[in-house]
């Protein structure tokens, strides 16, 4: 299987972080921090089985770096 690809962007409103599959599969998903998410998704089993990439915007809209994790 391929990796599952996320991006993780920063909700100015609820000024949380908002985690989002990118096929749109999955429900998006609120964190208080971005570590809380990265937790989150290093303990999910698919992720675990496949591996993923996380694309990070920051507060500002841009982005900001990209996270791997491998199966």
């Amino acid at each position: 299987m391929s990796p599952l690809c996320f991006t993780l962007r920063h909700n100015a409103a609820t000024f949380d972080w908002e985690l989002v599959e990118d096929n749109g599969t999955r429900a998006s998903v609120h964190y208080l921090t971005r570590s809380a998410a990265f937790a989150d998704v290093a303990a999910d089993a698919q992720v675990r089985r496949c591996g993923a990439t996380i694309r990070i915007h920051g507060a500002d809209g841009g982005y900001e770096a990209e996270r791997r994790f491998a199966a």
